[in-house]
């Protein structure tokens, strides 16, 4: 069955490291539910990410002092509150079958599992997609390079759909 669109180019195989308990219901109901990151033991995971999009709004929001960017921008810096309670839902898998630190996260006392499932099956067009798989990216300076990335591409959007305007690329180089 086809799940998702795959933003980076996965690995042949994908594991999830889980309890026994949850791969009886994985294998039961072929089917693996996500968490609410909220109520996870990584949850930080989520605020730090929130910070580095809030910081990197912040340097294109200085970059572009004049309207609509700046309006636009001061917008979603207004809005980055809420995000910390939006619903956000994830699954977490590695591209390693047998990885100590996974053991230690998702298998408690050390006891559980390691599921196998091959990539493409992951994978759809964004059409028909029911979720998105993404890669954790831990180096920082990658984060914001990627978040510059992102607020580059969303300013480009809005251009292309309200007409020509200054806006210009934003990117950390730029800076």
């Amino acid at each position: 069955r086809v799940l998702g669109p795959c933003e980076v180019a996965a690995p042949e195989h994908l594991f999830h490291y889980t309890s026994l308990e949850a791969m009886q219901a994985i294998l039961s109901t072929r089917t693996i539910w996500a968490s609410d990151i909220h109520r996870m033991n990584d949850a930080s995971e989520l605020l730090h990410a929130l910070e580095i999009i809030r910081e990197r709004l912040i340097l294109a929001h200085d970059y572009h002092p004049d309207p609509p960017e700046s309006d636009l921008l001061q917008s979603l810096i207004d809005s980055m509150p809420a995000l910390e309670s939006t619903p956000l839902f994830i699954a977490s898998f590695s591209a390693r079958g047998d990885l100590l630190s996974q053991w230690r996260a998702y298998c408690p006392q050390g006891r559980g599992v390691s599921l196998g499932f091959d990539s493409p099956a992951f994978c759809a067009p964004g059409d028909q997609a029911a979720f998105q798989l993404s890669q954790c990216v831990y180096d920082q300076e990658r984060q914001r390079e990627l978040t510059d990335l992102a607020i580059s591409r969303f300013l480009q959007v809005v251009e292309s759909a309200v007409g020509p305007s200054p806006i210009s690329s934003f990117s950390s180089l730029a800076l």
